[in-house]
């Protein structure tokens, strides 16, 4: 019956999605075949800083084949090229470390679901070429990849875990209670993989491995103090076992504690940073000494808890608001001026605390940076409030404002990701890496500014316009 039920409105869901597609943005794809030219580009070298003017840039096969002198009219013959590219700022595709397909920028409680594809095409709109899903049903998200490969739909490359493993009833489930019965049971069955037993966990490693899953989600943060959490015993067998599937260990926390017993269990990667307690000097030391990367998703709390607070008016980005219609918008208005009667007490309590613990966030920010973590850029959108494929602009200027650089974050976000997430096939424009690349008008060493300047994304050798439709 709980089945059925389940089945009902995920169809009927999808219907109304398909009614409710208010995008302004606008995608077309360009076809020059297997082999073109990028002419008299300027490249963007990320890890130096410095920028190759007047270069040609050879594209075979959806890889980067050769670069050469824009004056070299030999190696032009005959070639096709790409229109509207000259004098255009060439470089590597953004990697956002941290998605969620399935999320929605508006309010929670909505029967709607997302529109996975339409969510992919903001993210390549805004120069996205690789995502990495952090949640999220494995069969749909590897029917998605699929289409990629058979070219039936231009965007970005997905590494994706499939949905978090938890205790039953833990983080992620835990917010389905922001939906009335029965939607809350669609919710929880999107949200999580609740295992009670040693079977249960070989199970879903198994299936996500079967589905083309690239790494296992952990949900390990006790958000309320009630809520069920993973045991040691569990936490360490899912560890073992991800290592033996060849699959990467991501965790989601919150404190002190839990980061200690996932650095102990071998996890790869925290999907947060701290953010619930001050960053202590010991804990820092051993995330070093164990190599673990961090996401920090700098602005995703501040972003969520001022709409539920209702607090100062928010300045959209031109990306946001390029990506986002205007009946969303007047949903988020709506909902931050709301009362938010109705709402489970243990979910007000926890929006009341990312309130509370702003500066506790910016604080071990700055320690992160301080102490030459590793870190992975990631946006972790679209939720309330933060769009898909915006939100990663907007977390770079989060990371600006703390102090990196803006040469660095294109690093970060392009480079460096591709290190820390052993994608070695990109992450820079040279010979023998994938063909997945950015066009803009202006110089993205000088400002994240000209992150809104993109003219057209190249993913896997797959040209896209990006443009608006009016």
């Amino acid at each position: 019956m709980i089945k059925a039920i389940i089945l009902i409105l995920f169809a009927f869901s999808i219907f109304l999605t398909g009614c409710a597609s208010n995008n302004q943005f606008h995608i077309s794809t360009i076809n020059k075949g297997s082999e073109y030219l990028l002419a008299d580009v300027n490249i963007v070298d990320v890890k130096t800083g410095d920028i190759h003017a007047s270069k040609n840039v050879l594209i075979k096969d959806g890889a980067i084949k050769a670069i050469f002198d824009a004056d070299n009219r030999e190696a032009m013959n005959g070639r096709q090229r790409l229109f509207g590219a000259r004098g255009l700022y060439l470089m590597p595709g953004l990697i956002d470390g941290h998605v969620h397909l399935f999320g929605k920028m508006e309010p929670p409680g909505s029967l709607l679901p997302a529109d996975i594809e339409l969510n992919a095409q903001r993210m390549l709109y805004a120069g996205i070429t690789t995502a990495v899903d952090l949640g999220g049903p494995v069969r749909s998200l590897e029917k998605l990849d699929k289409k990629y490969e058979r070219h039936e739909f231009t965007g970005p490359d997905l590494i994706y875990s499939g949905n978090a493993i938890t205790a039953f009833g833990g983080y992620p489930t835990t917010w389905a209670k922001f939906y009335r019965w029965p939607t809350s049971l669609v919710a929880a069955r999107i949200m999580a993989n609740e295992v009670s037993n040693r079977a249960d966990i070989d199970r879903i490693l198994g299936r996500i491995k079967a589905h083309g899953g690239d790494l296992v989600k952990i949900g390990f943060e006790r958000q309320f103090t009630s809520a069920p959490q993973l045991s040691k015993e569990f936490l360490n067998y899912i560890c073992e076992r991800a290592k033996a599937h060849d699959l990467k260990v991501f965790v989601h926390l919150g404190d002190n504690q839990e980061a200690w017993q996932a650095l102990l269990a071998g996890v790869d990667v925290f999907t947060h940073q701290i953010h619930r307690e001050p960053i202590l000097s010991s804990t820092l030391e051993y995330i070093k000494k164990k190599g673990v990367k961090i996401i920090p998703t700098a602005g995703v709390y501040d972003r969520a808890s001022s709409i539920y607070h209702n607090q100062s008016p928010i300045s959209w980005s031109p990306m946001t608001k390029a990506l986002t219609s205007q009946s969303t918008f007047k949903k988020l208005d709506k909902f931050s001026r709301s009362s938010k009667i109705g709402f489970h007490p243990h979910i007000k309590n926890y929006l009341d605390g990312v309130a509370a613990q702003k500066e506790i966030r910016r604080g071990n920010l700055e320690r992160l940076i301080a102490s030459d973590i590793d870190l992975i850029i990631g946006s972790d959108s679209p939720v309330m409030g933060w769009q898909a494929g915006a939100a990663l602009h907007e977390e770079l200027g989060v990371l600006e404002k703390a102090g990196i650089s803006v040469p660095d974050l294109i690093r970060k976000v392009t480079h460096d990701n591709a290190k820390h997430l052993a994608l070695a096939d990109r992450g820079d424009v040279k010979p023998g890496l994938r063909a997945d690349l950015v066009l803009l008008k202006e110089n993205p060493l000088e400002s994240l500014d000209a992150l809104n300047s993109i003219q057209f994304v190249i993913a896997r050798g797959k040209i896209a316009k990006v443009g608006s439709k009016h």
